[in-house]
């Protein structure tokens, strides 16, 4: 980790001076390093819309203040314990459980294979590219709340994250 600050802050001087190609590479260096360093992705964000490249910037922006979508599916798996899939139903999709790991908070809850989501923090879902868009924002409050179905009976259950 402390060779990513190196590239970061070497990025930094390197953007001062005007040397954009090279401060863009020392933080794509930080980056490949960490991939998790705000810092780097703030800066190199900051060189993108600089750059005039808005969506480059809108993305490392995201990355650095939050979860991005990707990684909010591997959050959900690690810390509560749930691997997910999208089913196709006669109206379309929805998400199910494919399975959930023993001794994780989703199994001391009682959520089982099959199970629905149905909403993640009050947004409704019936994708996966839903759940994950919605299940970003937990890094913000730090829970992520499901409404989950199974049969006719649906439940609201919070997990902490952090």
């Amino acid at each position: 980790m402390a060779e990513a600050q190196t590239y970061n802050t070497d990025g930094q001087a390197l953007a001062r001076s005007g040397k954009t190609e090279e401060a863009l590479a020392e933080f794509d260096h930080a980056i490949a390093l960490d991939p998790h360093n705000a810092d780097a992705l703030y800066n190199r964000g900051l060189l993108h819309q600089g750059e005039k490249q808005h969506q480059l910037a809108i993305d490392d922006f995201t990355a650095a203040n939050g979860l991005t979508p990707q990684r909010a599916e591997l959050l959900v798996q690690r810390r509560v314990g749930l691997a997910l899939e999208e089913e196709k139903v006669s109206d379309g999709t929805v998400v199910a459980i494919r399975s959930v790991a023993k001794g994780t908070p989703a199994a001391k809850v009682g959520l089982q294979k099959g199970d629905l989501v149905r909403e993640v923090n009050g947004a409704e879902v019936s994708t996966l590219d839903e759940f994950r868009r919605a299940a970003s924002s937990a890094r913000r409050t730090g829970q992520l709340v499901l409404l989950v179905q199974r049969g006719y009976a649906a439940e609201r259950i919070a997990f902490d994250l952090d």
